[in-house]
């Protein structure tokens, strides 16, 4: 029998805290960025692939819920290659009752690399540079190509560890994703050079 999984602490403090609480789960939409294909120069050349996490818990607590807003959305947004993010929390109003309400900036900093981005156009601006500059860090192991219904897509694996500090750098952006995506996922410690990782 799986334990009883505790609600928000606000839920018997605050009469209407369902009016107040999200599904942070669903609230939170991540997307990876990239220029729209022979677009480069338009004020707004991006195209983004989005999806929601599978899991919050580690993040928001095993109730994975926020307090203390409505209409409540959070973008996580990322430069497809080098993986620089850009968060932007959006809502329409904030309780203001005497119970505190959740800090999401806050919460999500202890997960983020120190130096993010909250500006749409300087994230724009790194989505272009990143679409020219990018190059994959580590070393090239293996490549292959997988036929699709329009064509053929490549791929390529590389091998890093941590003794690359660009590599350190890159691994600070891409470690959430272990917490969103993998069931009881867990961080590893940057600072043990004998870990290899292999990125696609």
């Amino acid at each position: 029998m799986e334990p009883e999984i505790a609600p928000h602490p606000a839920s018997t403090e605050v009469v209407d805290f369902a009016d107040w609480a999200s599904n942070a789960t669903s609230v939170l939409d991540i997307s990876l960025v990239q220029p729209q294909k022979g677009n480069e120069d338009s004020t707004e050349p991006i195209k983004a692939t989005s999806f929601n996490p599978d899991f919050t818990y580690p993040i928001f607590g095993d109730h994975e819920t926020i307090f203390g807003y409505k209409d409540l959305s959070i973008k996580l947004q990322y430069t497809s290659g080098s993986l620089v993010p850009y968060l932007k929390v959006d809502y329409s109003s904030k309780y203001n009752g005497s119970y505190p309400i959740d800090n999401i900036t806050k919460v999500l900093n202890e997960h983020l690399p120190k130096m993010y981005l909250t500006n749409q156009d300087s994230f724009i601006d790194s989505v272009k540079t990143d679409h020219v500059q990018f190059k994959p860090i580590g070393e090239k192991i293996h490549e292959y190509t997988r036929e699709v219904k329009h064509g053929n897509e490549y791929f390529e694996i590389y091998k890093s560890s941590f003794s690359s500090q660009k590599f350190r750098e890159y691994h600070a952006r891409m470690k959430i994703f272990v917490l969103l995506f993998i069931e009881g996922g867990s961080y590893i410690e940057d600072d043990d050079e004998k870990w290899e990782i292999f990125t696609m």
